[in-house]
């Protein structure tokens, strides 16, 4: 079984790429890097929906916090990675292969395998999604005009070398003649809620 762990960090240090470089996914050294953005509804979206799917659509377009930038990865890793998640769009090409065919021939059976191959494509894309990438969380932090992210499903060796990296940060922050600014610097870990 895999052990998986979680750690905040702040959205500038995953946009700017200062997180330590240690692979996200399996712990070693990271020479690699994975795009990837983070999204949090507001907290009426579900009610919105009553509405149509227009005003789904603006709310989600207008009213999502979004945080973007980039997790160290290792290059074995981040092939493995991106194979895995090419493998529903096998299914998907067969969907496009047996559904006209199903009209041409007449043939529900190849209609029925059709959307099969369609479904398994969807929920193996769902399954690999959950189990393969990080997950994040965003929130606001309080008195600071930056974002964090709670990320989920990342090594631990990741997780305890984030940690530190805020550890060292404070540290260092803290030996300096006069105190920075929280607005300027982020230099210890965010406080998750």
């Amino acid at each position: 079984m895999r052990e998986r762990d979680s750690v905040t960090v702040w959205a500038s240090d995953l946009y700017h790429d200062w997180l330590p470089p240690v692979c996200w996914r399996t712990g070693r050294a990271a020479d690699g890097r994975l795009p990837v953005t983070f999204e949090r509804l507001p907290l009426s979206f579900p009610l919105v929906f009553v509405f149509g799917i227009l005003a789904v659509l603006l709310v989600r377009f207008m009213a999502t916090t979004r945080v973007s930038g980039v997790l160290p990865m290792h290059s074995a890793a981040l092939r493995d990675l991106r194979a895995a998640r090419r493998a529903p769009y096998a299914l998907v090409a067969m969907f496009v292969v047996l559904f006209p065919l199903a009209f041409l021939f007449e043939r529900v059976d190849l209609l029925i395998a059709s959307a099969v191959f369609l479904v398994g494509a969807m929920v193996l894309s769902a399954v690999l999604n959950m189990w393969l990438m990080v997950r994040g969380r965003v929130y606001q932090a309080d008195g600071v005009p930056d974002r964090f992210v709670l990320l989920r499903n990342v090594h631990p060796a990741f997780a305890e070398a984030v940690r530190q990296n805020y550890r060292d940060r404070t540290l260092r922050s803290s030996s300096l003649p006069l105190s920075p600014s929280t607005y300027a610097l982020n230099v210890g870990p965010p406080q998750a809620p």
